[in-house]
């Protein structure tokens, strides 16, 4: 159970980013990723000015379902991480960069860690279960609360170290207690999954 919507989308990974391409991926699902972000760039751009602007941008956001209290600051937020020129515009190139990052085995801990600072709206250094399920509604994602719990237990790794010694231990001790479940993620957890390909 995974989100199919890389968790790197919430915020901006800093403009160290690589592109998707940059990984060992076919020359062809590059070219087809490309064909797609154009496609979507052709629809998002509604005056055919050759950019985006920010009008444009919020009408998208509202296209895929997004229209909340949040959106006018994430707005603010993608412009000055991907407007790189700083003229208001978002140009095709620019757009390409929004739509194609993610984090790759690799990236600084920093980044990741900003990201993880976002998701952790109660400043606890742990994502739980309702930090989470509401990061998969802000993607898009249609998980429920249990979904996300098998999420946390999948990506906790003490209590996957703690599975793998109960089995251990069970072959033994037929009586062997259950690890307990975990109730969040830890930065440590966090950053193992951004650096995995799920």
């Amino acid at each position: 159970m995974a989100f199919k919507t890389d968790l790197s989308k919430i915020g901006s990974s800093g403009s160290g980013s690589r592109l998707f391409g940059t990984q060992s991926t076919g020359q062809s699902i590059l070219e087809e990723e490309k064909r797609l972000i154009e496609k979507v760039f052709a629809i998002v751009d509604r005056d055919n000015s050759g950019s985006v602007d920010v009008e444009e941008l919020k009408e998208m956001f509202k296209l895929f379902g997004v229209d909340s209290h949040f959106l006018t600051g994430a707005i603010t937020r993608i412009m000055s991480n991907v407007d790189k020129d700083f003229d208001g515009m978002i140009t095709p190139q620019e757009f390409y960069q929004l739509l194609s990052q993610k984090f790759e085995k690799g990236d600084p801990m920093s980044e990741i860690q900003s990201v993880f600072n976002r998701m952790d709206t109660n400043k606890d250094k742990k994502l739980d279960v309702d930090e989470l399920h509401e990061v998969s509604k802000m993607l898009g994602e249609n998980i429920s609360k249990s979904e996300v719990k098998e999420m946390i237990n999948k990506f906790s790794i003490p209590y996957q170290e703690a599975k793998k010694k109960y089995e251990r231990d069970r072959k033994k001790d037929p009586h062997a207690a259950l690890p307990e479940e975990p109730k969040f993620l830890s930065l440590d957890d966090f950053y193992a999954v951004m650096q995995e390909e799920l």
